[in-house]
């Protein structure tokens, strides 16, 4: 069922506002806090109110220590990865500068050199080696990047290590985490393993007629 809610939406010539009833979940989808559809593309989807609750991990690099156990999650939130703790986490923020533990170019296609091609058959081994791992979950690359590709080319996806700030903002003592980062401000080879970064705010991507702000990282200089 639904429960009926009153609003105004036009106010006519004479002062008086026109009424119209609607559903509560139509209501809070003209409202914007809830979509019509589910996303399209098959693709990873963030809700508006779930980006606005991420709005302290995005802009001020907010992580959580778990008070039982003392480790750190970012983001924090669900049961503690250490200990499985379900617990109010104690805010704690993280310095803007570290380095890369692993680095992805993401390319839209075709050969590295860029041509279109009819490729040559090759027979891999059946045996290697791990060099870095990435665990795409619940529908992947999502396809809001697809425009930022389009325009800007290829673009680094790396997992970077923050340290602990100080009040300051610097690194302070040993402890860190470790979070996804989509490069900037410089090609994507000019981002290794054990590179130095710095944290950078950004437009993400732009859904539900929402510009979706957050940090991305670049090389310091």
């Amino acid at each position: 069922g639904s429960v009926p809610t009153r609003v105004d939406l036009d106010a006519d010539t004479n002062g008086e506002a026109d009424e119209q009833t609607l559903s509560y979940a139509e209501y809070l989808r003209q409202r914007g806090v809830v979509t019509a559809a589910p996303p399209s593309g098959g693709g990873a989807y963030v809700s508006v109110p779930s980006w606005r609750q991420s709005i302290p991990q995005r802009y001020r690099l907010e992580a959580g220590r778990c008070p039982e156990c003392g480790a750190l999650a970012f983001p924090p939130e669900g049961a503690c990865d250490d200990c499985g703790s379900l617990v109010e986490y104690e805010t704690v923020e993280l310095a803007d500068t570290g380095r890369i533990e692993a680095v992805t170019t993401i390319s839209q296609g075709g050969a590295p050199c860029g041509s279109l091609v009819e490729y040559e058959t090759v027979e891999l081994a059946d045996t290697g080696r791990i060099e870095a791992v990435t665990t795409i979950s619940q529908g992947g690359a999502p396809p809001e990047f697809a425009p930022q590709q389009s325009q800007a080319g290829d673009y680094a996806a790396a997992i970077v290590e923050l340290p602990v700030a100080d009040s300051a903002g610097r690194e302070a003592g040993d402890e860190a985490v470790s979070l996804p980062a989509m490069g900037t401000d410089a090609t994507p080879t000019a981002f290794t393993v054990d590179d130095e970064i710095e944290t950078t705010i950004r437009r993400i991507y732009t859904q539900e007629g929402v510009t979706r702000y957050g940090f991305k990282v670049r090389p310091t200089t």
